[in-house]
């Protein structure tokens, strides 16, 4: 198996910070369509849709849950 290169969770910065400190994000892409979304216009617009899908780094839902998992416990987030 390849090993994830990612970031599954993560510490946000600057304003993300405020409100959490940790974050995790496993899709790009949204189906609200809100008319405001900078991600859409952003530098980060080419990877954008209006489907979520699941990051490539990824090979299923199945296996982000298993990274999810896996960072949890090795970083001390949470533990048995």
């Amino acid at each position: 198996m390849k090993k994830f290169k990612g970031k599954a969770i993560y510490n946000p910065s600057g304003k993300a910070g405020e409100y959490s400190y940790w974050a995790c994000n496993f899709y790009t892409g949204c189906s609200n369509g809100c008319q405001y979304c900078y991600c859409k216009r952003g530098v980060m617009a080419h990877t954008w849709s209006d489907t979520p899908k699941l990051k490539a780094c990824f090979k299923n839902k199945a296996h982000a849950l298993e990274v999810f998992v896996a960072i949890l416990f090795n970083k001390k987030i949470l533990s048995l």
